[in-house]
């Protein structure tokens, strides 16, 4: 008969063992490998729109010039010239064009299967943000940073500036803003701030004291109708809408200043700002859509002119002689659609290319042997509006409210929050009044004022509330009085009442006295006295 040895429990605990062994090198091989091989870092593609631009490298400390479709990698600060414009793109899909004179430094980029980041500082300018909300990444991080705030972006479309103040424009979705402070070399946030669509923030040295000393000013308002006619705000809404295919590398340069000669040496076509040219093109000349003639008397400090190319042109190149001047600027328009065969060009005080006087715009196509077409010359004769301020302040306007807690305002309607903002509109005056209380934020050439009313400010209390609000002329002179009547609702939680019930008595003489019923009481919410809802 055979023998069968028991094995001993260290047989049995051997292949447990090694599993477990097995296991944890995995573990660590896989930890390591991490370490070695860390998050791809992702890189964002700058373009050239306008003019030239500067790249500072992470580790150098010399700017050097950005060409068309340069990579911007981690810790890479870009920054845009004067009379030039640049476009950032992400992998994400977002788009941040950046105006002149604008720095912005790439401060993380990570692009993981799961997860992506992106963190940009905007040292100074403009950024105009145009991020999509698909998006198959399942996080999405994407922040702004200034020394003020820190702007989260989600799906939606934005304009910051950053100069002696800070202003944020929403025109689509909402930005969540945190209001941060620096103490002891860590920075913190005091707080957050939705701004929606149609709003704007406003932060400078006074608010960011104030919030320092742990008050809450007034920072939100409207969309300044400013802003919406600036060339900024229309060159981006129609980016948006038709985005110019920068990849070609078909940014609008101004010509070095050894090719702009004097008028009076040129040989001259229409009004004597062309070139000679030997040869032309057969391809024909640009036309022009808007505005209707190519003469045009104006006051108008901001205008476009748009129109369409002939097949074969390949870029389209502007001559033009400003008011005042005897020199002749040469452009590549950027704008140029080579496939839909249209073209446009924004000219204003603002930008430096509208001066009073006869502007003349002379544009030329130029196809693929470099010929150039005959031209479409455009002249502008811009007359500067003259503001009377004696008579623009004899009539002063008054005051109008536009939303409470960003919603219509109606007279007598019903709030039940004990904090919200009044946001409204003013014109022709130097300060804002409500009531005895002078609105600090507003200058004298704002068109918008907000005012915050809370019942911890003794400016909201139960029941129907007045508000007297107008304007104040530099001449001391007081505009008509807006009346604002807004019925302040609490929802007020009623106590349980309390049910009580006689002693009875037993058989055995013992008093019995039964508990109390407690029935809990739901405050039903107050209802508004007058037939206007909020």
């Amino acid at each position: 008969m055979r023998r069968y040895r028991r094995r001993t429990n260290s047989q049995y605990l051997l292949p447990f063992v090694v599993l477990l062994s097995l296991g944890v090198f995995l573990i660590l091989a896989f930890q390591l490998f991490g370490s070695f091989f860390p998050a791809a870092k992702g890189d964002a593609v700058f373009y050239l729109a306008e003019g030239r631009s500067k790249v500072l490298s992470f580790g150098t400390t010399e700017w050097e010039n950005v060409y068309n479709g340069s990579k911007v990698k981690l810790g890479d600060s870009v920054k845009t010239l004067g009379n030039a414009k640049g476009v950032m793109t992400f992998y994400d899909g977002t788009v941040m064009r950046m105006d002149e004179d604008t720095q912005v430094t790439l401060v993380d980029i990570n692009k993981k299967n799961d997860y992506q980041e992106i963190l940009i500082y905007l040292n100074s300018g403009k950024v105009w943000i145009n991020k999509p909300k698909q998006n198959v990444i399942r996080k999405t991080d994407f922040v702004i940073n200034t020394n003020f705030a820190s702007y989260a972006i989600t799906g939606t479309i934005f304009d910051l500036e950053k100069a002696a103040e800070e202003i944020l424009h929403v025109i689509k979705g909402q930005i969540q803003v945190d209001i941060i402070e620096n103490v002891e070399g860590k920075t913190r946030s005091i707080e957050s701030i939705p701004v929606g669509i149609g709003q704007q923030l406003v932060l400078n040295d006074r608010v960011m004291q104030e919030y320092y000393s742990r008050k809450s000013p007034s920072v939100l308002g409207v969309l300044d109708p400013i802003f919406q006619t600036s060339d900024w705000y229309l060159w981006n809404n129609k980016q948006d809408e038709n985005p110019t295919d920068f990849t070609k590398g078909v940014s609008t340069e101004i010509l070095t200043d050894s090719e702009n000669t004097p008028d009076n040496t040129l040989g001259g076509e229409a009004l004597g700002i062309g070139d000679s040219v030997a040869e032309r093109s057969s391809v024909k000349a640009p036309t022009l859509i808007s505005p209707k003639s190519t003469n045009v008397v104006s006051s108008k400090d901001t205008q476009e002119l748009s129109g369409s190319v002939a097949a074969g042109t390949k870029k389209l190149l502007l001559k033009q002689l400003l008011a005042g001047s005897d020199k002749v600027e040469k452009i590549l328009i950027n704008t140029l659609d080579t496939e839909k065969l249209t073209w446009s060009y924004f000219v204003s005080v603002q930008k430096g290319n509208l001066k009073p006087g006869k502007n003349v715009y002379e544009f030329v196509g130029i196809d693929e042997n470099a010929k150039e077409t005959t031209s479409l010359t455009v002249v502008i004769e811009y007359t500067a509006a003259e503001l009377d301020l004696a008579n623009d302040r004899a009539v002063l306007v008054k005051p109008a409210l536009s939303t409470v807690d960003g919603k219509p305002y109606k007279e007598g309607m019903v709030v039940d929050k004990d904090a919200f903002i009044l946001v409204g509109t003013a014109k022709g005056v130097d300060q804002m009044w409500v009531d005895d209380f002078q609105l600090s934020k507003f200058k004298a050439s704002d068109s918008t004022w907000s005012y915050n009313v809370k019942t911890a400010f003794g400016n909201l209390k139960a029941g129907l509330n007045t508000y007297q609000i107008y304007g104040v002329s530099v001449d001391g002179k007081k505009s008509p009085i807006l009346t604002v009547k807004i019925n302040y609702k609490p929802v007020v939680v009623a106590a349980p009442s309390v049910t009580t019930k006689e002693p009875t008595t037993s058989s055995t003489g013992t008093v019995a006295v039964p508990p109390a019923t407690i029935t809990p009481v739901v405050a039903p919410v107050a209802q508004p006295e007058s037939p206007v809802k909020f």
